[in-house]
């Protein structure tokens, strides 16, 4: 199998991690428990599932576990731009931290 397709599952898992969890966050938000946020939340993160399965065929668990790292700054830069949420500088200080891990690790 070409291992570009595994990567891009690891990537698209990645990235809808980071979704899921904004879906969550606003699905919190609501004044009534269950909302469309949530239940889109929850498929997301099944999606997920199954791609970081897929994945880990052709990416070993080193290399998964240091990229999906990259889920906590996405979805920190996400709750800024769409949830409108003001990250710390303490936070923006651990998205360098981890940004930096994964390009270490990635060298």
């Amino acid at each position: 199998m070409n291992v570009d397709a595994y990567i891009g599952a690891l990537i698209i898992a990645v990235a809808l991690t980071s979704v899921g969890q904004l879906l969550f966050k606003s699905g919190a938000k609501r004044p009534r428990g269950f909302s469309w946020h949530t239940a889109a939340a929850i498929v997301t993160l099944m999606i997920v599932t199954m791609l970081t399965t897929y994945a880990m065929r052709g990416v070993t668990l080193s290399a998964y576990t240091a990229w999906s790292g990259l889920a906590y700054p996405l979805t920190v830069f996400g709750s800024a731009v769409v949830l409108g949420e003001r990250p710390t500088a303490r936070v923006w200080s651990g998205v360098v931290v981890i940004a930096s891990g994964v390009a270490i690790f990635s060298i």
